[in-house]
Order: C-alpha cells, then sequence, then structure tokens
C-alpha cells in the first residue's frame, strides 16, 4: 500500500504485528516492524527520502541532525534486522544480510556483518562475508576483522587487525596478522604476520619472468638488480 509520503510504499499493517514505518518521499519499507527512523535529538534537517527497508525489524536510522547538512537521505537496509545508518547526505549505510549493520557510509553484505565508521562523511568500512567486520576508517573486511587503525584491509578467514596502532596494514590468506606496533606493512599466505614497518612479508617468494629478479636500492638511490645466471650464480646488475 502506499505510505504517508507521496510515492512512498509499505505493506498493509494488517499483514504485520507491528507496522512498517515510511518516513520520506519515495520510501520502500517492507517487513514486520521494519521502520526508516530518526534518533537524534532533534529533527531539523528536512530529510529528502529514498530509504530501502526489507525485512522483519529491519531499519534504517538517521543518528545525527547537523545544521550544516542541508538534506539526509534514506539507507538501504535488506534482511532479517539488518540496520544501516546514515550521519550525512553523503554518508548512508547499505546493510544486506541478517543481522548485518552499516554505518556512515559503510556497506555491509553478509549475515551478521558489521561495517561502521569512526568519522562522518569521509569514513567508510565495506565488510564482506558472515562475520566479517569493517569498522575503521577506509577499511575492508573479507571473511576478516578490520578493526584496528584506519585503511586496514583483511582478506580471508581469521585475518586480522585489531589494534589502532596498526594503520594501512594489507592481510591476504587465512590466518594472516600484523605484529605490535607496526604500519603501513603487507602479510600474504596463510598464517604469516606482517612484522616490519614498510614491508611485505611472505613466505617464499617466486618470479617468474625468465631473467628477472628483484630491484633494490642503494643508500644514494642507485637501483641494483638481482637476478641468477642459468649457472645459479647471483648475479648484481
Amino acid at each position: 500500500v502506499n505510505g504517508a509520503q507521496t510515492d512512498s510504499l509499505k505493506n498493509a499493517d494488517a499483514l504485520v504485528t507491528t507496522a512498517a514505518i515510511t518516513r520520506g518521499v519515495g520510501d520502500i519499507v517492507l517487513g514486520n516492524g521494519a521502520s526508516i527512523i530518526n534518533t537524534a535529538s532533534t529533527n531539523n534537517t528536512p530529510y529528502s527520502g529514498g530509504g530501502v527497508v526489507i525485512g522483519d525489524g529491519a531499519k534504517s536510522n538517521q543518528t545525527t541532525d547537523y545544521s550544516f547538512i542541508t538534506e539526509y537521505f534514506g539507507g538501504i537496509a535488506i534482511g532479517l534486522n539488518a540496520q544501516s545508518e546514515n550521519t550525512s547526505s553523503n554518508d548512508i549505510g547499505i546493510a544486506i544480510g541478517n543481522n548485518a549493520f552499516a554505518a556512515s557510509g559503510g556497506i555491509s553484505i553478509g549475515g551478521a556483518t558489521s561495517s561502521s565508521a569512526t568519522a562522518r562523511s569521509s569514513a567508510r568500512g565495506v565488510a564482506i562475508g558472515q562475520g566479517s567486520r569493517a569498522t575503521v576508517n577506509e577499511s575492508l573486511g573479507i571473511f576478516g576483522t578490520a578493526d584496528g587503525g584506519y585503511g586496514s584491509i583483511c582478506i580471508g578467514g581469521g585475518s586480522e587487525v585489531n589494534s589502532t596502532a596498526n594503520t594501512n596494514c594489507t592481510l591476504v590468506g587465512a590466518g594472516t596478522q600484523v605484529a605490535a606496533g607496526i604500519t603501513d606493512a603487507g602479510a600474504f599466505g596463510e598464517g604469516v604476520i606482517a612484522g616490519i614497518t614498510g614491508s611485505i612479508s611472505v613466505k617464499e617468494l617466486e618470479t617468474q619472468t625468465a631473467g628477472g629478479g628483484i630491484t633494490m636500492y642503494s643508500p644514494n638511490g642507485t637501483a641494483f638488480k638481482l637476478t641468477v645466471s642459468d649457472a645459479g650464480a647471483l648475479v648484481i646488475s
């Protein structure tokens, strides 16, 4: 049926125990107790609508009401108890999956995923996969836990950055981690631990280009390439 606002849509109240709630133009709200709401202490800034909320208990929640923001738009929450939040016109959350949670421009896809941000318009987290987390600025968790420093990327089951001191770290592989205090580092491969700031940690390294090698720089900036001859001797050029 039509919601209370222009071009809005909701299920009939008689079909559910708790009526669905639309709030603005173009809102779509379907499900028992599904709603688009404002939990900020005030409600002065216009809400422009456009929210999509589908699922039992799903909700899109405006959590701020700042005078410098001209309008708010609805987020997207699809799934049982899925919840999206928005703190500005540019930072709507997108939560898809049972109990998925997305705040302040975050994206969560998968059951029990969590994606939130600690700053308003600039912070974004992306969590994909059941139980994944991306709860810091500009973070990504794909079956991993990016709960530490900003810029964390965790891909693989059990990969995790938990300390705020570990910024801009990239972990790829099941069980990858980063040592305490390490920043701007990467770990690739199952169980590898990033242990040196500004470095990449792997179990072994293979270069597949025939005649290829590793280029390194001397203290004065001169480039040297380490390769191996057909006789197995190391060659520096």
